[in-house]
């Protein structure tokens, strides 16, 4: 007998969206109303070698047109209501048309990346964008993806996946098992309530501290985000995790890196005179399990933790490590951000406008700025159509409220910090004081 949880097979298989895919739809649909933007991101390949950017976009255009889920829309199943991917069979719907950019000073780059990740993508389909810019220092190589289909791993591993292919003969393929269908997941619905009861006994709890928050003033639509880019070499990166270990314990860089974060962030909360007890950070965290196939590149894998940082912790840095990890175990031992993915599930039912009111109804109060840590790299290559990849970072549009993120990622024995906010939020001269601090105090 067929159990309700098969995976379906032959033509009318199809690839449901999870609860984890439903949050990062309906936050696409808030972010629109909010900033007059989506829910996308970019990830940044530097290279010091000049490339020919005008025939690599046009591959990369190629290799893209090949994958479904990229141009795909959502639809519902009439029979069960469950969300699923409706793909297309028009390639160049997944890939827009990418731009070149041939630049005489290295001095425009960093508006050139701004302006790119704040260009919106289509509403009612997910994309990706390529970018190619050279400059004196070399090459630049960027994609706008959008986390509805990509988060930063993945992205991360197409571009591996599309590095792996540029040898090959022929036409482009995907691979055969890169697309899996999936149940509906109309099941266990005993996991689920429960995932939601303790989900809701989390946020009551944090919002139990009243948070520190920015303000954002009223402005027309779309409203831009600025970013500013710190990379350390191997050399500093290395003394840097070393720290990390020592003071935090071994592979607890996360702990280092998010009460450093919070300190430097501290000065730009006291400039705005911000009211409350302390911060509310959410946490982004990967659900893959190790091995990870291009059958796990689409769609989002990523959950969430929560910390909550009282005032009191906030200048004694190994004062702040150990509150961390002490939450950060009891989420782990409690299994949150699995019970996250469940409880989400439950929301497949509400329209994504809704469930994006619910979120920034929700986070509104219990978040003061976002954090990630991506520390392996979904790039698994050291070149990058023949040229050597110096570093790697991403530029991440932070969902608002908080409207405000900091982003770290480790590529080739390299540190990356990328600081994120909403224009608007703070002055730059503050933003630019939280790098420095963090150059000097990581």
């Amino acid at each position: 007998m067929k159990k309700a949880d098969d995976v379906p097979r032959g033509r009318k298989a199809r690839r449901y969206l999870t609860g984890l895919d439903w949050v990062m739809a309906s936050l696409d649909a808030e972010m629109r109303r909010v900033t007059g933007g989506g829910n996308h991101s970019q990830v940044v390949l530097c290279m010091d070698t000049r490339l020919d950017t005008g025939d690599l976009v046009s591959q990369f255009r190629k290799y893209a047109s090949v994958f479904p889920p990229l141009g795909a829309g959502i639809g519902r199943n009439p029979w069960n209501l469950a969300p699923y991917w409706k793909t297309t069979p028009d390639p160049d719907k997944g890939c827009l048309e990418g731009n070149v950019v041939e630049l005489k000073t290295d001095e425009d780059l960093h508006r050139i990346l701004e302006e790119h990740v704040n260009r919106t993508l289509p509403r009612d389909r997910v994309c990706v964008r390529p970018l190619a810019v050279t400059c004196p220092s070399g090459t630049r190589f960027v994609l706008s993806f959008d986390h509805r289909v990509l988060d930063a791993f993945g992205a991360e591993r197409f571009l591996s996946a599309f590095e792996e292919s540029s040898g090959e003969a022929g036409e482009p393929r995907a691979p055969s098992d890169y697309l899996r269908a999936n149940a509906p997941g109309l099941t266990r619905w005993g996991d689920k309530f429960r995932g939601g009861r303790f989900v809701n006994r989390m946020f009551l709890k944090l919002g139990q501290m009243p948070c520190r928050r920015l303000m954002a003033p009223a402005a027309p639509l779309p409203a831009p985000f600025k970013f500013r880019v710190l990379q350390f070499d191997r050399e500093a990166s290395e003394a840097i995790f070393e720290r990390a270990w020592n003071k935090a314990g071994y592979l607890m860089e996360m702990p280092y890196f998010l009460a450093a974060a919070t300190q430097a962030l501290h000065s730009v909360f006291e400039r705005n005179q911000a009211e409350g007890a302390g911060y509310s950070v959410p946490v982004t965290t990967d659900t893959r399990p190790h091995a990870d196939p291009l059958g796990e590149t689409f769609f989002n894998y990523a959950s969430f933790l929560f910390f909550q940082l009282p005032l009191e912790h906030i200048y004694n840095r190994v004062d702040l490590i150990r509150l961390l990890k002490g939450q950060m175990y009891e989420q782990v031992q409690n299994r949150f951000p699995l019970q996250v993915a469940e409880a989400s599930s439950l929301l497949r039912i509400v329209p994504r406008s809704v469930v994006g009111r619910i979120m920034t109804a929700t986070m509104k109060p219990r978040a003061s700025f976002s954090f990630s840590y991506l520390g392996r790299s979904g790039y698994g290559q050291d070149r990058f159509c023949g040229a050597p990849v110096r570093s790697l970072f991403h530029m991440p549009r932070v969902p608002h409220p908080p409207g405000l993120g900091i982003f770290f990622n480790a590529f080739g024995g390299r540190l990356h910090v990328t600081l994120a906010w909403l224009a608007g939020l703070a002055e730059e001269s503050a933003m630019e004081d939280v790098m420095d601090r963090l150059r000097s105090t990581l």
